[in-house]
């Protein structure tokens, strides 16, 4: 389910799950005998991903996100669950970064910036995120931010999967920085869901081979 579809759909659902309400989307919906019950496996499909693929503890990490978008608000609600000791949100309007922090300030230690203002923050920044399309296919060279900003030897995760090594993921591992890209998030996000349908464990390799057939 996509955007538009994902906010609109929430005026026909009975009940909405508590991460998806703060998100603001939905995107995957369960038939309980008639009650129609939304969620959003985005965030924590990531998180998934993160902690198994990049950092298995994200309690008291100092975090950086590029981007405000609806990717970005799963992503930042799920983060704030681990109780990172700050999470810094950079994008390009800067008003729109400063209005999540504040709507969200009860999560946690948040705050919103300029993209053009992340020099501010990065020196104690162990963990970066992008999540705009900055550097999809088929723009690749695209960067979303100066890499000689970016600190050697933190982890850097990028939610683009096409390609699986973005130029963001290129120029930080020659800081041997841990990188993590998107795939795993595209993985998961459809395992909870097909979890939440069916109440079995989802087939993980399986979901990850078949998207991997798409890159060969």
């Amino acid at each position: 389910m996509t955007v538009p579809h994902k906010v609109e759909v929430m005026d026909y659902l009975d009940e909405i799950d508590e991460g998806a309400r703060y998100i603001g989307a939905v995107n995957t919906i369960v038939n309980d005998g008639g009650l129609l019950k939304g969620y959003n496996t985005d965030g924590i499909g990531y998180i998934r991903s993160l902690k198994e693929e990049a950092v298995s503890d994200l309690s008291g990490r100092n975090v950086l996100v590029i981007g405000a978008g609806g990717a970005a608000r799963g992503i930042i609600y799920a983060l704030l669950l681990e109780r990172p000791a700050q999470v810094i949100v950079a994008n390009r309007t800067e008003e729109t970064a400063k209005q999540l922090a504040a709507e969200w300030a009860h999560l946690g230690n948040i705050t919103g910036c300029a993209l053009d203002q992340v020099g501010q923050y990065i020196s104690g920044i162990d963990t970066l995120i992008n999540t705009t399309s900055v550097g999809m296919y088929p723009k690749i060279s695209d960067i979303p931010m100066d890499p000689e900003m970016i600190p050697g030897g933190i982890v850097v995760s990028d939610l683009i999967y096409n390609p699986l090594q973005t130029e963001l993921l290129r120029q930080a591992q020659q800081k041997n920085c841990t990188i993590h890209n998107g795939l795993g998030m595209f993985v998961y996000q459809g395992a909870y869901a097909f979890e939440y349908w069916t109440g079995r464990p989802a087939p993980i390799e399986a979901m990850r081979s078949a998207v991997l057939l798409d890159f060969q």
